[in-house]
């Protein structure tokens, strides 16, 4: 008799767990069919990067534009304002994050010192109008005996007006932790058309004017 209930017992588990991955994987095939994406890019920069557009299903929600680079210490960033200048052309008016691997020190991000490639990443995004998110007492890169924690990792937004910037415990292996930013969806600012307002006042005014001139012409 137990034997015979532990294994319907069994059975019902199984059951319950195949519906309950059924659901799971349903719920994650909703939410995944709902964002859209698009891949771009922008060319003669030597600067190496990943830009993807993510598209919302309604148009009355702004895309986000996700610009990922990374640039190797011995770089020097040449082209970073004009990287930053196609990237709003790109955007035209919709949001975007710019995040990466700069290995680029400036004391606006908590740096000792500050480099000429520093000074590009920092006067680019004074020019560009871009927002550093960083949390300076989080930083990004685990430092070691002979070196301190430095921020080699940024965060720069344009035209998001809230966001959350997290640094995560995981660092995965490499001595740099994980970041994570949440924006929150915006809407795109609608159009209205300028309303013409009737002065009725005036028109009756003009009517009765039109009609006393009517009434003195001669039959």
């Amino acid at each position: 008799m137990l034997d015979l209930v532990e294994r319907r017992l069994e059975a019902l588990e199984k059951a319950l767990t195949a519906k309950l991955l059924a659901s799971i994987d349903t719920t994650i095939e909703k939410v995944v069919t709902k964002i859209m994406e698009k891949a771009h890019e922008i060319e003669d920069t030597g600067i190496e990067h990943t830009i993807v557009e993510i598209i919302p299903t309604r148009k009355t929600q702004q895309s986000l534009y996700l610009a990922n680079l990374y640039s190797p210490p011995r770089e020097l960033l040449h082209q970073y304002d004009h990287f930053v200048h196609e990237l709003r052309q790109m955007v035209n008016g919709n949001r975007l994050v710019v995040v990466g691997d700069f290995n680029a020190p400036h004391a606006a991000w908590g740096c000792h010192s500050t480099t000429k490639k520093g000074a590009r990443v920092h006067d680019a995004a004074q020019q560009h109008g871009l927002t550093l998110w960083n949390d300076l007492l989080h930083p990004t890169r685990v430092g070691n005996s002979v070196s301190r924690d430095t921020n080699p990792d940024l965060t720069f937004t344009r035209d998001v007006h809230n966001a959350t910037w997290t640094r995560l415990p995981d660092t995965l292996g490499s001595d740099h932790h994980i970041i994570q930013i949440e924006v929150e969806q915006a809407h795109r600012s609608l159009k209205t058309g300028k309303a013409r307002l009737t002065d009725w006042t005036a028109y009756r005014n003009e009517l009765d004017d039109d009609s006393t001139i009517g009434e003195l012409k001669p039959g």
